[in-house]
């Protein structure tokens, strides 16, 4: 099943925040406004494939086939939205975002679009990070993902004053991003 693959459970936790800003819009209109500017946006980046499913969602689609033609992280984040209007239960928690320890490979990949000038990657960034100012160490790791967005790849000087959880974290990201930046 597509849920059971850790990397697309990462990629649920990472978009969180925009399931659940579908969810909303679905039970209150009043919040379909902005989630269309949002889209919008996406559209303009890149990531129209994955606006216009959303779009027929709140339009009342229901079915799998609006994942034909997608690409596989598209149909990830879709099928999560899906399933989480059928049980909301399944949703994902919003707290993930304070605990981003397994989702590595998904920050990187968001830190480098965003720092490619993606627009949706950078309000989603911005958005996860704000999240992060829960506690000081969390603070301290949303400042080194704002670093590496602007390219700063020296691991000590991103994870300087860190706990070591939070410097390997920081670390493990640093790694990922590497890799995508070659």
């Amino acid at each position: 099943m597509i849920f059971d693959d850790p990397k697309n459970r990462e990629l649920v936790a990472l978009h969180a925040s925009l399931i659940h800003e579908v969810i909303a819009a679905i039970t209150q209109p009043t919040k379909r406004p902005a989630l269309y500017s949002g889209l919008d946006i996406a559209t303009q980046n890149g990531w129209g494939a994955l606006a216009n499913a959303v779009r027929k969602i709140l339009d009342g689609e229901r079915s799998l086939d609006i994942l034909d033609n997608m690409d596989h992280d598209d149909a990830v984040i879709v099928a999560a939205i899906l399933r989480g209007i059928q049980d909301p239960n399944t949703l994902p928690s919003l707290d993930t975002a304070q605990d981003p320890a397994g989702a590595p490979s998904s920050l990187a990949q968001l830190i480098h679009t965003a720092g490619r000038g993606d627009a949706n990657s950078e309000r989603l960034l911005q958005q996860f990070m704000n999240d992060m100012m829960v506690n000081d160490e969390m603070r301290k790791l949303s400042v080194a993902l704002h670093h590496m967005r602007n390219g700063e790849r020296h691991y000590q000087a991103l994870s300087a004053n860190m706990q070591p959880r939070t410097s390997e974290l920081t670390r493990a990201i640093l790694d990922e991003l590497i890799k995508l930046d070659v």
